[in-house]
């Protein structure tokens, strides 16, 4: 393998641009840091350490205390610098060769789909062709990783006819094809999905983290059955589950985090228009808590996903607001 000096390495390493235009927004950003002031409406003057923003190309929080970090002046748009440096385009060992492609363009809000990688809907920055979607995070993921729950390394591959996943016991459709970890050798395989789960939760309902337990044997001397504490059924041993050995609360992996879903979409998109379904002012984009009526289909919109006029109290669904 050709590797490069070390003075070739140090020159390849260039300042910082302190504004660029982004592919995903339409608007110049410019670079921030702990210390930077700012212009966008809805910050402070001056970010403190405790702010949280979350970037629109990975939809994770950025760390106001050691990242820099790229915003619109105007907008609540903000990518990591290394975010806004992911490359348009690149090769992946297994879905070939992908494209950009983001999740809120021309105001397509439903999202795109992490079909080959985590499973999960977002509406940041994907990489894309005719056959595969990866997110950004999941298309970064190492080829091989070491996981606790197998003794030996796990190595990215196709879904194999017979892929069942050792953490939480599903089968995909025999026509869905996905990328997971796994160990040929010795036929054990794992959703991305599963592998990237943390290994501790906190919950309201109890004080102490809850830890990833990958098998009982993990959990001394436990008397009886475990029990999800959400949906009071029992828990699959064989699955892998969250459990506090103090308070004896034990939690289905996809009963702890009910939202766990929504978790690779950004709300708070606004000025949003519509010309199929016309409205004086810009909506923005909102997960719906409240008993509230659309007001194109007149039916409830608790817990969906909506679109919000909040001078005017007028909210409408989403899959209503994209029908044509």
């Amino acid at each position: 393998m050709k590797v490069a000096n070390a003075h070739q390495h140090d020159s390849a390493i260039a300042e910082p641009s302190p504004y660029i235009k982004h592919w995903a927004h339409r608007h110049q950003l410019a670079l921030r840091n702990k210390n930077a002031t700012t212009s966008t409406p809805n910050l402070s003057c001056k970010l403190a350490e405790t702010e949280i923003l979350i970037c629109d190309g990975c939809i994770k929080p950025i760390s106001l205390l050691d990242e820099l970090f790229y915003e619109c002046n105007s907008c609540n748009f903000f990518l990591h610098r290394s975010c806004s440096q992911f490359p348009e385009e690149f090769e992946h060992h297994l879905a070939g060769k992908l494209g950009r492609e983001f999740g809120r363009e021309d105001h397509e809000l439903d999202g795109l789909h992490c079909k080959a990688g985590c499973g999960l809907v977002g509406n940041g920055i994907f990489m894309t062709n005719k056959t595969a979607s990866l997110d950004i995070c999941c298309a970064s993921l190492p080829r091989m990783i070491k996981h606790e729950a197998h003794r030996h390394p796990l190595s990215q591959l196709k879904n194999p006819d017979d892929f069942f996943c050792k953490a939480c016991l599903d089968q995909p459709e025999t026509n869905e094809e996905t990328i997971m970890y796994g160990c040929e050798r010795c036929k054990f395989y794992f959703h991305i999905g599963c592998v990237i789960r943390p290994h501790l939760m906190n919950h309201r309902w109890d004080p102490h983290p809850l830890y990833l337990i990958l098998s009982p044997k993990n959990v001394a001397d436990h008397p009886h059955e475990f029990e999800c504490e959400l949906c009071s059924l029992q828990i699959n041993p064989s699955s892998w589950f969250y459990h506090c050995n103090i308070c004896d609360l034990s939690f289905h992996t996809d009963c702890i985090d009910p939202d766990d879903w929504l978790s690779n979409i950004k709300f708070g998109a606004n000025d949003i228009y519509s010309d199929k379904h016309p409205h004086p002012h810009g909506l923005t984009f909102i997960f719906n808590k409240k008993k509230r009526n659309c007001n194109l289909c007149g039916k409830d919109a608790r817990d969906m996903l909506a679109l919000e006029c909040s001078p005017c109290k007028y909210l409408v669904h989403e899959e209503c607001f994209d029908e044509d």
